[in-house]
């Protein structure tokens, strides 16, 4: 994982009322959707089993953070957005760029800089 994405966890991590799990995740689980086509950042390594890559490992990392149970639901990139809209997903971590007509209705922290 890269030293930045690394550094940013630790200081969210030394933040006391960053621990607090954010509204969308205060039952205790975290549902993230991600695409699954985009390695490093995730992508599936073995058929049949779970996606891995940066991403995943941002959505573990914030789930620990926050002590709360990560689930992990992969999609078309097409739908990742309504997803969101929807409430099928809580975060979307998968490579959607912040675009000002998205922020219009959805909320974004961008969180790698490429």
């Amino acid at each position: 994982m890269n030293r930045k994405i690394l550094l940013l966890i630790a200081l969210a991590a030394a933040t006391p009322a960053a621990a607090q799990p954010p509204s969308f995740a205060a039952d205790g689980k975290l549902q993230a959707c991600v695409d699954p086509t985009f390695p490093p950042m995730e992508f599936i390594k073995t058929a049949g089993e779970a996606p891995v890559g940066v991403d995943i490992d941002v959505i573990k990392a914030l789930a620990a953070h926050w002590k709360v149970d990560a689930s992990i639901t992969t999609m078309d990139f097409s739908g990742l957005l309504p997803g969101l809209e929807s409430k099928r997903c809580d975060i979307v971590i998968s490579g959607a760029l912040l675009k000002p007509e998205r922020l219009e209705k959805l909320s974004g922290v961008p969180y790698l800089k490429t």
